[in-house]
């Protein structure tokens, strides 16, 4: 589970792009390569190393309101993005931390 306060801190060794509103993840020194949807694509685009979990969500969550592209927010985006972060962090792609090291 990951806790609210978590900063997900990407992968120094990852590489990404956008193509087309999805990203394209890259880890080379792995030969991973992911592409991620667009939810996944706003949450890659907002972790800097600074942002909690918590804060993550709340951006995110605000991003599909403001679109035009989403009818209502998901009920359960909370828990699937909880669900992405722990995907990426176990594929090596981030890892999550605490405050630490946050100036």
């Amino acid at each position: 589970m990951v806790e609210t306060t978590a900063i997900p801190r990407k992968n120094p060794a990852s590489s990404s792009r956008t193509i087309d509103g999805q990203a394209v993840i890259a880890l080379s020194d792995q030969a991973q390569i992911m592409i991620l949807n667009d939810v996944g694509t706003r949450v890659w685009n907002l972790i800097d190393g600074r942002r909690t979990f918590e804060e993550i969500v709340a951006l995110v969550t605000g991003q599909l309101v403001d679109s035009n592209e989403y009818e209502k927010v998901p009920p359960d985006l909370s828990s699937d993005i909880e669900q992405f972060l722990e995907d990426i962090a176990a594929r090596g792609m981030i890892t999550m931390g605490g405050m630490e090291g946050v100036n």
